[in-house]
């Protein structure tokens, strides 16, 4: 539901003159549509739709595919650096703290967080400041590229966080040392490897065990830098953003400055998606929270649902990208490996969308991709994080035999189903529209060119 690159028919009034606005990311926003990407082009959409002239750099190893996303909107490219810079960024980052002790010199590391390490140097920021000269705004992709802009001269910078890396790496964190209880010194692999997150492609085969291993080991340290280094930013960009309202709240309660919200903005359909048979769990499987919330469903919901239905159990179907071997796993008796599907609307007709999210943080798109669809949703709290569904809509269970009791009342009462598709359809449509998105980004560019910071 987030792959249309046309223009908006008409775009939406503006009071100021257009603004040159230069987006910097790591991604290819014309790729895979993976919940950051959808985020990046809601962020274009809704500049677009303000009227503002909109070019993109992506810091990539690879350069972007020409395709609708990269003809809408004028793309450079700039390598990502190359393993010996990075590893040297990396040493200095480390070091940069006794450093400074020793020569006191004032002021933060630039890069002081090993995520910056592996997509900023001196060569990219050289590049950015080519790309994006006479802009007036630029737009950053997250802390790890918050050092990209340092030598454009005269814009002001949005630096747009998506979530805050220091509780991501603290819960990774955590997980890790649980695996490892849990699993002997030796064992648990599997968490460590995760830690290199979607950078793993940055690294050759051989070395992700290594790096995989030294990451984990460093995750504490990138913690602490990640908390300060949000917080710094909090303090010195014109504006700070985040995708969840919550995480929006914890930060500008951190810092005592004011903090966007830029959720994504997602389309709602004219009519909602028939109510169909079957249960729907949508998300590439490639995804570790993916893949743990359909093992939770497996072990925990699925055996709880078929003790209260019994033959009449509805199947769950499971709609994105499934490697081979996780499919060979999940693929039981009740679960059916869809992959990707040619027709989103007809795979949403199902009777509900069910979600045993375990992360917290940040806002689940295949919750709001339901939601605007008219499909209800029976998932845990951290599926609802950053959604802002009223209460009385937020129908689910923090575990896995309340889940089961939940799914089994949407599958038997229509009433109740038809209740939460609308509810939840209309609070999408008020909250998560691209025209919603476009006057928040109103908003903040408001203050940002008039000098006063972000507006909420």
């Amino acid at each position: 539901m987030h792959d249309a690159a046309s223009a908006p028919d008409a775009p939406a009034p503006t009071a100021r003159p257009p603004l040159e606005v230069v987006v910097v990311c790591t991604r290819d926003v014309g790729g895979r549509a993976t919940g950051r990407v959808v985020v990046l082009r809601s962020h274009l959409a809704a500049l677009e739709r303000l009227g503002h002239r909109v070019r993109v750099v992506v810091i990539a190893p690879q350069a972007p595919a020409d395709g609708p996303w990269t003809r809408r909107f004028p793309t450079t490219h700039v390598p990502s650096p190359g393993l010996l810079s990075t590893g040297a960024s990396a040493v200095r980052a480390v070091l940069e703290p006794a450093l400074r002790r020793v020569r006191r010199r004032p002021g933060p590391a630039r890069p002081s967080t090993l995520n910056e390490c592996l997509f900023v140097d001196g060569r990219v920021r050289r590049l950015v400041a080519r790309a994006g000269a006479g802009a007036d705004v630029v737009v950053l992709d997250g802390l790890r590229t918050a050092t990209a802009a340092d030598r454009l001269e005269g814009a002001r910078v949005v630096v747009d966080l998506d979530d805050l890396l220091s509780d991501r790496y603290r819960r990774m964190l955590d997980r890790v040392r649980s695996s490892s209880r849990g699993s002997g010194a030796g064992s648990g692999a599997g968490a460590p490897v995760d830690v290199l997150g979607f950078a793993a492609e940055r690294v050759p085969p051989a070395l992700r065990g290594p790096a995989a291993a030294l990451a984990a080991s460093l995750l504490g340290f990138e913690a602490r830098r990640a908390a300060a280094r949000e917080g710094e930013l909090a303090r010195s960009a014109a504006a700070v953003s985040l995708v969840s309202t919550e995480e929006a709240g914890r930060l500008q309660q951190r810092t005592g400055r004011p903090v966007a919200w830029l959720p994504p903005a997602v389309d709602v359909p004219d009519e909602p998606v028939p109510a169909g048979e079957g249960l729907l769990f949508l998300g590439g499987l490639d995804y570790r929270p993916n893949a743990d919330a359909v093992r939770v469903y497996r072990d925990e919901v699925l055996p709880a649902l078929r003790s209260a239905l019994g033959e009449r159990t509805p199947e769950l179907h499971l709609v994105g990208h499934c490697p081979p071997e996780l499919r060979a796993e999940l693929e039981v008796p009740g679960v059916v490996v869809e992959g990707f599907v040619p027709d989103l609307r007809a795979a949403l007709s199902r009777r509900a969308l069910v979600a045993p999210l375990q992360d917290p943080g940040g806002v689940k798109l295949k919750v709001l991709d339901a939601l605007a669809a008219g499909l209800p949703v029976v998932g845990t709290p951290q599926a609802f994080d950053g959604t802002g569904l009223p209460a009385d809509l937020r129908f689910g269970a923090p575990d896995g035999a309340g889940l089961a009791r939940r799914a089994a009342e949407v599958v038997a009462d229509d009433a109740l189903r038809d209740r939460l598709a609308a509810g939840g359809r209309a609070h999408v449509a008020r909250t998560f529209s691209p025209a919603a998105g476009a006057e928040r980004w109103g908003r903040l560019l408001d203050g940002v060119t008039a000098g006063a910071g972000a507006a909420r």
